[in-house]
């Protein structure tokens, strides 16, 4: 919150929120952001920092697919993938 807050603070039109997963299997490391209902208000709590001092907010929406990390996510793939299970 407190980088993204600076930023727009600098002047900046908008940040970005970078690489935000859609699920917990699809990050590239267990500590990849994911968008969920779990996370909407601590979500909430940064579109609002960011909003408040005068610029806007977005997202880097992804799936890291058959190079997410299951050994660090602790996930099971549903798709191949380019490790050994």
């Amino acid at each position: 919150v407190d980088f993204h807050t600076e930023v727009a603070h600098g002047g900046a039109a908008m940040t970005t929120v970078a690489y935000c997963a859609i699920s917990p299997g699809g990050r590239v490391h267990r500590d990849t952001i994911v968008l969920d209902r779990d996370r909407a208000k601590q979500w909430q709590r940064l579109t609002s920092a960011v909003h408040d001092a005068g610029a806007l907010v977005c997202a880097q929406i992804g799936h890291a697919g058959l190079v997410a990390n299951t050994l660090s996510n602790r996930t099971p793939s549903l798709a191949p993938t380019t490790r050994v299970s």
